[in-house]
């Protein structure tokens, strides 16, 4: 039987691409634009789109060291100045200008021994962002082939940055056609591993929530989540205690399954518990 070549890039004699059209994406993994906006539209991918300069407001909450006061840019007029910094911002996602601080020092507070800044930031944004809408099956539907998009996140963050929505102008929302759409490589990778596995795609990346002002404390616990679930996954494919049926479960079933498992490689000396630390994926250490 022929070995199947795991590697997308190197099947296609290309180096990895950071991101590509979706148009160029549907010839690397042999399927249908159609796939790739089903794919997006249930939560298995996020699909991005590319804007030019346009301004609106920017809501994100980070985290920073205990000894720094404030978020390492409050000060600064352009983030991409601080790009070479170790506290890079976004290979994709570009803020090119800071026009005002609305509330952005009083907005503080601390999770899990870690201080948070919460920001609403009046700013200029270009490069690739992730499409906000899980439908975008609708271009296919609309007579001109175009939606307009009225959110977007940012793409592969800092590890510092808990979640980034921005929200432009009435006046400068992007409209989104197919020949606008993007895909990045993780994306790419994710759909064609499953492709040769024949596993269903997880569906691991909800719609991107865009909490109101008074809530915009609930998305740090969104991304602990998130973290929770990919920790749960590694966990279970690379531990023989974990059925491979486990895999395809929802969420909280394979919260419950990993519970349940977790304390049985306790009584077993694999795993010992110290609950005196207070942080969502560390309640067991491996010995």
């Amino acid at each position: 039987m022929e070995r199947k070549e795991r590697n997308i890039w190197k099947l296609n004699n290309l180096p990895p691409l950071e991101y590509c059209s979706i148009s160029r994406a549907k010839k690397l993994l042999n399927c249908e634009i159609e796939d790739l906006l089903h794919w997006h539209d249930i939560g298995a991918i996020s699909l991005c789109i590319k804007v030019g300069k346009i301004n609106g407001t920017l809501k994100g909450a980070f985290q920073h060291d205990q000894s720094s006061n404030n978020l390492y840019f409050l000060n600064a007029p352009n983030v991409d100045e601080l790009s070479i910094s170790e506290r890079s911002w976004s290979r994709h996602s570009k803020i090119n200008k800071i026009f005002k601080f609305n509330d952005s020092e009083a907005n503080q507070e601390a999770q899990y021994g870690m201080p948070i800044t919460q920001l609403k930031l009046r700013v200029s944004v270009s490069g690739l962002w992730y499409c906000h809408t899980r439908n975008l099956m609708e271009i296919l539907e609309t007579p001109d082939g175009m939606i307009t998009e009225e959110r977007i996140s940012i793409i592969s963050p800092a590890t510092n940055v808990l979640f980034c929505h921005f929200i432009p102008d009435e006046d400068e929302r992007p409209t989104i056609t197919l020949s606008k759409l993007y895909i990045t490589s993780q994306a790419i990778e994710k759909i064609y591993e499953h492709t040769i596995s024949s596993r269903p795609l997880e569906l691991s990346e909800k719609a991107l929530h865009l909490p109101e002002e008074q809530d915009m404390v609930t998305p740090s616990t969104i991304m602990q989540n998130k973290l929770l679930i990919e920790f749960i996954n590694h966990i279970i494919q690379s531990n023989p205690h974990f059925g491979d049926n486990m895999l395809n479960a929802t969420e909280n079933k394979k919260n419950k399954i990993f519970n349940r498992a977790m304390d049985k490689l306790r009584s077993e000396g694999v795993v010992s518990s110290y609950g005196s630390i207070n942080l969502p994926t560390s309640e067991y250490t491996f010995e």
